[in-house]
């Protein structure tokens, strides 16, 4: 398949394909597409062999550092879900070469995430048995500024310390008494994060799973955080509305996600308004980076967050013409 350029400077063509495709030879007036039938495959079991039927299984491309958030939206319709059968055979196509995370879930079993897999053209590679282990249970309870018993705090667990990709994360929302549990771990080391609007996000680092004392609940206290109130402009000084921010803390945490989703339970959306306007409650105290989007041609700034402050800050938006 051949890809004609209407004229000179034209870069961005849409096409609804089928099947992912790879970009190959290319000259000023054509791009050639060649189209991938990648293929993973195996079989879900339980630790005795036993096939385990309609476990969830899913294929995402790695994420590299510093990728940015285009990337990540094409990256997004790469990836391939599947049911495993009555035999718990599952096959995941059609899938483009690259590198993929395999992540696999059964009820009542621990959610597994799979070493990278590399993936070249129209491969097929056999994963064998995938053993799921029983499932380990986490109990928590989350605690107010007052030492209170927390509700609906949304209590996330993830096996990414950089908070990078959602493979492996279960999650868990906590009742009236401050109570939660979150299942489907298996043996390891996870980084839990607790969000509740209004209030600075908790993070526990390197949680060893289980836990020396399983019946003595995992506590995250929540504290105060500052709020950011951030217009962002395009370079003309027009507002730029809907284009959100990325949020880079002090350890290098990609953590706009994390307060998207902290806006988000609040009923607001990342992206700014029709003003330009975005404003961010509960945000942990810190040094940040933070620019509009993700675009290499906006502006990047510096920011420090204090507890019960507001800090305001301004960013200009690469223009499309610059991106």
């Amino acid at each position: 398949m051949v890809l004609v350029q209407d004229k000179p400077g034209d870069r961005t063509v849409s096409l609804e394909l089928d099947r992912p495709w790879q970009i190959g030879k290319q000259t000023s007036q054509t791009q050639d597409l060649h189209f991938s039938d990648g293929q993973l495959r195996g079989r879900v079991v339980d630790p005795a062999g036993n096939p385990l039927a309609e476990a969830s299984v899913r294929a995402e491309e790695t994420i590299a550092e510093g990728e940015l958030r285009e990337e990540r939206y094409i990256r997004h319709f790469k990836n391939r879900s599947a049911e495993s059968q009555e035999d718990g055979t599952f096959e995941l196509r059609p899938l483009a070469p690259s590198d993929y995370r395999v992540e696999v879930r059964a009820m009542g079993f621990a959610t597994r995430e799979m070493d990278p897999v590399s993936l070249h053209q129209d491969e097929v590679i056999d994963l064998q048995d995938v053993v799921l282990d029983p499932e380990i249970s986490l109990a928590i309870v989350a605690l107010g500024p007052g030492g209170s018993p927390l509700d609906e705090a949304y209590v996330r667990a993830l096996l990414d310390p950089r908070l990078r990709s959602a493979l492996g994360m279960v999650s868990t929302k906590t009742d009236e008494n401050g109570m939660g549990k979150l299942d489907g771990l298996s043996a390891g080391s996870y980084t839990v994060v607790g969000i509740h609007p209004g209030l600075a996000p908790v993070y526990l680092e390197d949680v060893k799973v289980p836990l020396k004392e399983p019946a003595v609940p995992l506590t995250l206290r929540f504290a105060p955080g500052g709020s950011l109130d951030v217009r962002v402009l395009r370079k003309n000084g027009d507002p730029a509305p809907d284009l959100g921010a990325q949020l880079i803390d002090s350890r290098g945490r990609d953590v706009t996600m994390l307060y998207a989703s902290l806006v988000a339970m609040s009923g607001g959306a990342w992206g700014a308004d029709a003003g330009g306007h975005l404003l961010v409650d509960g945000v942990a105290p810190g040094d940040y980076s933070i620019k509009a989007g993700s675009e290499p041609s906006s502006e990047s700034r510096k920011i420090t967050i204090k507890v019960g402050q507001t800090t305001t800050v301004v960013l200009l938006a690469g223009d499309e013409e610059d991106d």
